[in-house]
C-alpha cells in the first residue's frame, strides 16, 4: 500500500503519450515506459537524488527510444524536417523549455539549460538551437532521429510514388516534403501518434519535478508549437503537486490542461483516491467542454499518482516508495488505478 501519512516518500509516474497504440506497438510502449519510471526511481531513491534529476533522465531514455513520438522516432513536420520540443520545471517555478530544436537528440537538456543557466523560460527556433551549440550540445544528422514510425512514413511516401514531395531528398532527410494534415483546421485523427512523454515525481525532500519531450504532430505545419513547452498547458507544478498532459496540443492549451488539474489537487486532502479522482475528472471536463482527446498524469503533496485518459490507450508506469508491487505498468482504461 502507498504510505499516504509518509512526508518523505519518492515517486514517479510515466507516460509514453495518449492516442490509438496499435497492437503491435503495445509491448513496446510499455517496456519504455517501465525502463523510464526504475531509471527515475533509481534516482529517487539515491542519498543524493533529486526530483529534476530523476525527471531528466527518465525523459532521456524515453527520447532515446523510437516507439516514442519524441527526438528519436519523431516524424517529420509539413516541411520535411523535425522540430522538437521539451520542458523540465520544479515546484518552485524554475521552468526552463525549447521549441522548434533541429538536429538534437535531447531537447530535454537543452530545456534543463534554459532553466539553469538563463533568466528566460522559453527560447524557440533558430535561438534555441544557438543556445544548444553554445552549452555544448551537438548536433545530430536527421538519420538519427527519423527512425521507426517517422521513417516509415518517408518509405511509405516513397512506396506510394509520391516522387514530387521527395524533391531533394538526401540520406539524412533533409528538406523532405509532405503533404500536411488533409484537415488543416481540426484535430489529426486519434491514431496519430500522440505528440509527448511526459515524466511526473517526488523526491525524498518533498520536492517535485514535472518534464516532457515531444516530437510533435506529425505533418504538423512548420512552426507549430503544441503543449509541451507551454508552461501551464503541457506541464505544470506549484509547491508538492505537479502535472503533464498528453494528446492534441491545441485542445490542451485551450484547457490550460496540467495547471487545471493541479488546482483540482490543491482543493483536496491528499489521499490515493483524491489524486485520481481528480485526474479522472478533469479528463472528463476536457472531453466535455473541448471536446479534447488526451491524458494526464500528475501527483499529490504526498506523491499519490494521478493517471487518466479518454483516447483508446495511453502507456504509462509509476512507483511510489512502500507500494511492494514496485513498478506498476499499463496501457488500458482498466489498466487506471481504482481505488
Amino acid at each position: 500500500m502507498i504510505l499516504e501519512n509518509s512526508t518523505d516518500q519518492i515517486s514517479i509516474v510515466v507516460h509514453g503519450g495518449a492516442w490509438g497504440i496499435p497492437d503491435e506497438e503495445k509491448e513496446g510502449c510499455l517496456a519504455g515506459v517501465r525502463t523510464a519510471c526504475q531509471i527515475g526511481y533509481d534516482i529517487l531513491k539515491s542519498p543524493t537524488g533529486t526530483a529534476i534529476e530523476a525527471a531528466q533522465l527518465a525523459i532521456e531514455s524515453m527520447e532515446l527510444d523510437p516507439i516514442f513520438e519524441c527526438a528519436r522516432g519523431s516524424s517529420l513536420n509539413a516541411s520535411g524536417y523535425l522540430e522538437l520540443d521539451a520542458l523540465i520545471a520544479d515546484g518552485k517555478f524554475n521552468i526552463g523549455a525549447v521549441a522548434g530544436i533541429r538536429n538534437h537528440l535531447h531537447p530535454i537538456r537543452i530545456a534543463r539549460g534554459v532553466r539553469d543557466k538563463t533568466s528566460h523560460i522559453l527560447l524557440t527556433g533558430q535561438g534555441a538551437n544557438e543556445f544548444a551549440n553554445l552549452i555544448g550540445e551537438k548536433e545530430v544528422p536527421n538519420s538519427e532521429l527519423v527512425v521507426g514510425r517517422g521513417k516509415q512514413m518517408v518509405e511509405k511516401m516513397k512506396n506510394n510514388g509520391n516522387a514530387d514531395n521527395l524533391n531533394g531528398l538526401r540520406s539524412d532527410f533533409d528538406n523532405v516534403k509532405l503533404d500536411s494534415f488533409s484537415k488543416i483546421k481540426g484535430q489529426p485523427a486519434v491514431d496519430f501518434p500522440s505528440d509527448t512523454v511526459g515524466v511526473v515525481c517526488r523526491d525524498r525532500h518533498g520536492n517535485v519535478a514535472v518534464a516532457l519531450s515531444t516530437g510533435g504532430v506529425p505533418q504538423k505545419l512548420a512552426g507549430r508549437v503544441g503543449d509541451t513547452p507551454l508552461w501551464g498547458a503541457g506541464g505544470y507544478a506549484d509547491g508538492h503537486f505537479a502535472a503533464a498532459s498528453t494528446g492534441y496540443g491545441e485542445d490542451l492549451i485551450k484547457a490550460v490542461m496540467a495547471k487545471s488539474v493541479v488546482d483540482r489537487l490543491q482543493q483536496c486532502e491528499p489521499s490515493q483516491k483524491s489524486a485520481q479522482e481528480c485526474a479522472l475528472k478533469q479528463v472528463e471536463h476536457f472531453g466535455s467542454k473541448f471536446n479534447g482527446k488526451g491524458g494526464i498524469i500528475s501527483i499529490d503533496s504526498q506523491g499519490n499518482p494521478g493517471i487518466a485518459f479518454n483516447t483508446p490507450r495511453m502507456a504509462f508506469a509509476y512507483r511510489v516508495e512502500g507500494d511492494p508491487r514496485g513498478c506498476v505498468a499499463g496501457i488500458e482504461q482498466e489498466d487506471i488505478p481504482k481505488y
